[in-house]
């Protein structure tokens, strides 16, 4: 690696980090918050528009499925997307080391109990009929890629459309770049060595070829050519029809105050 390459790393990387802070800095409490299962981490924050909501937009957040970090860190971009007519739920899902089964589970879950969350969320009578979106960023970009394949949401009420934001589109690849400092395989609970046919289930690059075109055709990326957390290459390389954000880092996909916003913004509602 050349030397302005390592310095362009390297600003890209703190520039991440302070982006990140700032979002940490500047938290949006919900107007509410709703339980969708038993455990301690299934709740979903609610960000509602003040007119009638035009989508809604499930929001699954990032942060390499780790226990650390949870869902404060998406509230800011929440309550925009809700000052722009969405409902919007935030969900927290279970996390850390080996969660994997647990996590999917969760979204399987969210699935079955969204069409009541929405109901209590916001207007019901005009719940059933909102048109949806499922959005994540990162780790949640993963969800996000899982749930679609999976076809989770289908059957029941609008077929949801997919964005993925700078998502970990890859897992087997992921695990083998170790990035994250080891995120998925840790989140995996072993390498794709070790669990095959783990990775089999909850990998959507694994999964894609065999997903039927109807989900193939909701789904979307969109990644920044900055990105130092997950490699651009882990949507450019995917299958997956995306967007690539010149000069965005990994948190300016999910800041509202970046410059990027708006093409992040058209991405979402188009």
């Amino acid at each position: 690696m050349d030397t302005d390459s390592t310095a362009g790393h390297r600003d890209a990387a703190v520039a991440e980090q302070e982006t990140l802070r700032g979002l940490l800095a500047r938290p949006e409490p919900p107007d509410t918050t709703l339980a969708y299962g038993p455990a301690a981490d299934h709740v979903v924050d609610v960000f509602r528009p003040t007119a009638l909501p035009r989508r809604a937009l499930l929001l699954l957040h990032g942060g390499y499925w780790r226990r650390a970090v949870d869902r404060t860190h998406a509230t800011p971009l929440a309550r925009e997307l809700a000052r722009r007519g969405h409902l919007v739920l935030v969900p927290e899902y279970r996390r850390g080391s080996g969660a994997c089964p647990a996590t999917l589970e969760d979204m399987e879950l969210l699935s079955a109990r969204l069409p009541r969350l929405l109901e209590r969320a916001g207007h019901p009578e005009t719940a059933p009929d909102l048109p949806l979106t499922v959005a994540g960023h990162s780790a949640g970009g993963h969800l996000a890629l899982w749930w679609g394949i999976s076809g989770l949401g289908h059957g029941a009420g609008p077929v949801p459309r997919i964005r993925a934001l700078a998502p970990v589109a890859d897992l087997t690849r992921g695990a083998r770049e170790g990035i994250g400092e080891g995120a998925v395989v840790d989140f995996m609970g072993g390498t794709p060595e070790e669990l095959p046919e783990a990775y089999a289930h909850a990998d959507p690059a694994a999964r894609w070829p065999e997903a039927p075109a109807d989900r193939r055709r909701t789904v979307r990326a969109l990644h920044g050519d900055r990105d130092r957390r997950v490699p651009v290459e882990h949507t450019t390389d995917s299958p997956v029809e995306s967007v690539i954000v010149r000069g965005a880092h990994h948190f300016d996909v999910v800041d509202p105050a970046s410059a990027h916003w708006p093409a992040v913004l058209e991405f979402l509602e188009t």
